[in-house]
């Protein structure tokens, strides 16, 4: 009998034990679904507005603008004012002297188009940004187009006058608003100091948005789009001027991981 006690509170010890160790570990770690919800709650995008939602000032201006607009699509064979084409804003904070306005046609018939016209404050002249074109690609994607440089230097040099970027300089929102030129919202991740999120972005091939300055010569801006399955990191380059010198884009695939649970009992230390 005496054996057979000893033996039930040996037995009974062990879920104690364990229950210590656990605390001493901390709560489980949080799950996939948990990393990934923390990391969407941890990024940003850009606004945009339906023509609906404008203000009346923007409104005003593309109504004063209209015939540049129409001019500025016909060059590439667009014809806005054809019922299948809507339009929205796409607002730019860092260069608020510039309306971007995304235009696309699904309409089965011709093909989808899709561009971004830039309109100037100023009455300069309207620039266009062609993505895809009657259901066809070009041949280089839209921001490696020397068009995209031009009108995205274009509006920092009138909005920002030129100066280097610097670690004041809005230099995340300018990058994003050069990747929607060039037709595409991205949705940038920015951790912060949720390690969740920095892990599900580290997971997902990214890196939280950083400038590298070289001071008197040109800055890099660094950062990662999260909009898709696939992440898209951007490296944007700029001269001591302000100007975009050269877009990359890469795109990268989830790493493939596996979770490896921490044992829920300490392992006693042996002697060597």
């Amino acid at each position: 009998m005496a054996g057979l006690a000893l033996t039930l509170c040996v037995a009974g010890a062990l879920p104690v034990a364990a229950q210590f160790h656990r605390h001493r570990n901390g709560p489980p770690p949080p799950g996939d679904e948990e990393k990934i919800a923390a990391l969407q709650a941890y990024t940003s995008t850009l606004l945009v507005l339906d023509a609906g939602e404008m203000s009346a000032a923007d409104r005003t201006r593309l109504e004063q603008r209209e015939v540049d607009v129409s001019s500025a699509a016909a060059f590439y064979g667009f014809d806005i004012s054809n019922s299948h084409w809507t339009y929205q804003q796409i607002v730019c904070r860092s260069l608020p002297d510039h309306m971007m306005l995304s235009f696309e046609n699904d309409s089965v018939e011709h093909g989808p188009s899709h561009f971004v016209a830039v309109v100037p404050a100023n009455g300069e002249k309207v620039q266009v940004v062609t993505e895809y074109a009657h259901g066809l690609l070009p041949f280089h994607a839209a921001w490696e187009k020397s068009t995209a440089y031009e009108a995205f230097n274009r509006m920092t040099a009138t909005d920002r006058g030129e100066h280097a970027l610097g670690p004041q300089s809005h230099w995340l929102n300018l990058g994003m608003c050069f990747v929607a030129l060039t037709g595409h919202l991205p949705r940038v991740a920015e951790p912060r100091e949720s390690v969740d999120a920095s892990e599900a972005l580290t997971k997902r091939n990214g890196s939280t948005p950083i400038i590298l300055i070289d001071p008197g010569k040109d800055a890099e801006v660094d950062f990662s789009d999260v909009s898709e399955a696939r992440t898209g990191n951007w490296r944007l380059r700029f001269d001591n001027r302000g100007r975009l010198t050269k877009a990359e884009l890469e795109s990268a695939s989830p790493l493939k991981t596996q979770v490896v649970p921490m044992s829920p009992v300490v392992p006693a230390i042996e002697p060597e």
